[in-house]
């Protein structure tokens, strides 16, 4: 099963573009380096290769705090240990996960 991300900044949250694609490069970052759990995850729970998982990360933090990358490690690594616990059991058994 493949895994698509999105990364998201919005600009009303930090108007300037070089902030905005400083933190999305932050986060894409942040993600590859904690990505290989949900892979093991991942390929353990489907058994279909034409099922997709596409995953969004939003900012929603404010402009003048541009957080670092062990920070944004951290929120990715616990929201991606969420996902597994939660929503990857439902893969298993087949349900639409939304």
């Amino acid at each position: 099963m493949p895994v698509k991300v999105l990364f998201t900044v919005g600009k009303k949250l930090v108007p300037r573009a070089v902030d905005r694609n400083r933190i999305k490069r932050l986060m894409r970052e942040a993600y590859r380096l904690e990505k290989n759990m949900l892979s093991d995850a991942v390929a353990s729970a489907s058994r279909k290769e034409d099922n997709q998982l596409l995953l969004a990360f939003l900012f929603r933090g404010r402009a003048d705090a541009i957080p670092s990358l062990e920070r944004l490690r951290v929120e990715i690594r616990h929201m991606l240990k969420n996902f597994i616990s939660n929503r990857l059991p439902q893969l298993r058994e087949g349900d639409k996960v939304e």
